[in-house]
């Protein structure tokens, strides 16, 4: 049976093709599919002479981080020797000050040996010219370097602090872009739906370049299938690869929550009927996942797409003329949630789930019945009062 450590559900993936690790002297196994075309254009943006920041926007789940670590291995192991990248993750930082202390440790973790702590100190209280002066401390002279910064989430840390913090950080970002002798290159995430993000870090994504990260097509989801799974991939019918795809809606995420939960319902087992419906019902109740949905649900989506997702999990399906009657923002909602990636209109002009484990998933949360009454039975009485 194929083994649910090499699928890496949930974890951030960076190899593109199979490649000997210098330590290991093993061969490491490709684990990154798909994207090639976003990854060649983000890597030349970044080997430009161009200081716009790139950008990558998408759900939660989509494999922002994991373009981001792919960069990060291709700089760092170019043959020019002129790169040095790093990323900064979204859940360690809990201030400015605590982000501008790890860009210079990173920093200084990438040069070649030299008395560390003389160059990263700053002042407890330190302006951003201060900073910029670090950073340039750091930096050889003599020696044609780019500094590559990659934040993870830039979004997701600005809800984590308060608006002082968020304009300090907002500073120090733009900083690093606007100092023209500072050898910085910036490649940030931004987690949810472009007309969702931060007033505040609008002027930051106008001047940028965008990614825009959405699900695999049907190839290329059978493509990381296969090569995940294995020789086991050919125990899995045409039927199945279907089902796959029509619960994952194409999202990587989804589907290799169903390959890792198939990997444990198939363990010292015999191969089943139905392998993908066993690994359904596992993959409802498994380790974290009702953690990152309930966050998706409560954190990036409007009213109005709770509401039509509530009644999408109800129903399976809805009907366009349903969404007059519930009101001209459930329109807009269903487009938003279109473009999104997560439900789509098929040609008979009714609404699904593109990603069908939500509709299997919704039902059994333990907030359905809650969310049921609260999103959709008094939205109904408070129009049907009017």
């Amino acid at each position: 049976m194929f083994d649910a450590i090499k699928i890496k559900f949930g974890a951030w993936v960076c190899h593109d093709r199979p490649h000997l690790h210098p330590r290991l002297h093993r061969t490491v196994e490709r684990d990154f599919y798909d994207r090639a075309d976003i990854a060649a254009n983000l890597e030349n943006m970044l080997k430009s002479d161009r200081r716009k920041p790139v950008i990558i926007v998408g759900e939660r789940r989509a494999g922002k981080t994991s373009l981001l670590r792919l960069m990060e291995s291709r700089l760092n192991n170019d043959s020019s020797r002129r790169f040095i990248a790093f990323v900064i993750d979204w859940d360690g930082v809990t201030s400015t000050d605590k982000l501008a202390r790890e860009i210079l440790s990173e920093i200084a973790e990438h040069l070649p040996v030299r008395s560390l702590s003389q160059h990263i100190m700053l002042p407890n209280a330190w302006s951003i010219d201060e900073f910029a002066d670090a950073v340039r401390g750091l930096l050889p002279a003599d020696v044609n370097l780019t500094v590559v910064i990659g934040i993870d989430e830039l979004n997701s840390i600005f809800g984590k602090v308060d608006a002082q913090e968020q304009q300090k950080i907002l500073q120090l970002v733009s900083a690093l872009v606007e100092t023209s002798d500072l050898p910085v290159r910036l490649m940030l995430t931004l987690v949810g739906a472009h007309n969702r993000i931060d007033d505040r870090l609008m002027s930051l994504v106008s001047n940028s370049e965008p990614f825009h990260v959405g699900p695999f097509d049907r190839n290329d989801l059978h493509e990381m299938i296969n090569d995940l799974v294995g020789q086991d991939a050919e125990r899995l019918t045409p039927q199945d690869l279907q089902r796959i795809f029509e619960l994952s809606g194409g999202w990587p995420y989804y589907a290799k929550l169903l390959l890792a939960s198939l990997a444990e319902v198939t363990k010292g087992k015999a191969w089943m009927s139905n392998p993908v419906e066993h690994a359904l019902l596992y993959a409802k109740r498994y380790p974290g996942v009702e953690q990152t949905l309930e966050a998706i649900y409560s954190e990036h989506l409007s009213d109005d797409e709770k509401m039509l997702m509530m009644l999408l999990a109800q129903q399976r399906v809805v009907v366009e003329g349903e969404l007059d009657v519930m009101g001209e923002s459930l329109h807009t909602a269903a487009t938003n949630l279109q473009k999104r990636g997560y439900i789509e209109k098929q040609t008979d002009g009714n609404y699904r789930f593109r990603i069908g484990f939500l509709g299997e998933w919704f039902p059994s949360w333990v907030r359905f019945d809650e969310e049921i009454e609260k999103r959709l039975k008094r939205r109904l009485t408070q129009r049907g009062t009017r």
